[in-house]
């Protein structure tokens, strides 16, 4: 990508996700994460694999795009998510 660097591993969890971070997540997944989903981006928010509430820290490694209805399942029918750091593959499982 043309244009300047930017810092894309904060190394500990801001108040909020800053843009360029959230947009690097955006290009890198493109879609939804959870296996078997394809709404793109648009659709998504981007979500901590290891939450802030745990020390999961604000880097591209520990964001992942989810779209709305999967990102409620997470965080509301107790759903987990796991990226692969080999392969970027993200693995679900259910509560």
């Amino acid at each position: 990508m043309d244009g300047p660097s930017t810092i894309l591993d904060y190394g500990k969890p801001l108040p909020d996700i800053p843009k360029h971070l959230r947009k690097a997540v955006q290009i890198r997944d493109r879609c939804c994460q959870m296996p078997g989903c394809d709404r793109s981006w648009q659709w998504c928010d981007v979500h901590h694999v290891k939450p802030k509430s745990r020390g999961g820290p604000d880097d591209i490694n520990n964001l992942i795009l989810l779209c709305r209805f999967h990102h409620g399942l997470v965080h509301k029918a107790g759903w987990r998510v796991e990226r692969d750091p080999v392969t970027g593959r993200t693995r679900a499982w259910s509560p």
